[in-house]
């Protein structure tokens, strides 16, 4: 498994994490990574979104990159 991090301006619901997952998912089954979680930390005005990815093989460096590059 795998951890990398996005930035995003202002917290997020339950509800909108919902519809991150929805929007992430497709992606990178198309990719061939699995959405083991999501979690959102920090407060204020700069919250983090925490993306974990897998796969059977694992995870390395690269493949981070790979998915950060295309969930963008």
């Amino acid at each position: 498994m795998a951890l990398f991090l996005l930035v995003v301006s202002s917290p997020a619901t339950n509800q909108q994490i919902s519809r991150i997952r929805e929007l992430f998912q497709p992606t990178l089954n198309f990719l061939g990574y699995e959405l083991y979680d999501l979690a959102l930390t920090g407060s204020g005005g700069h919250t983090t979104l925490r993306v974990r990815i897998d796969r059977p093989e694992g995870v390395t460096l690269d493949d981070c990159e790979r998915v950060s590059k295309s969930l963008g």
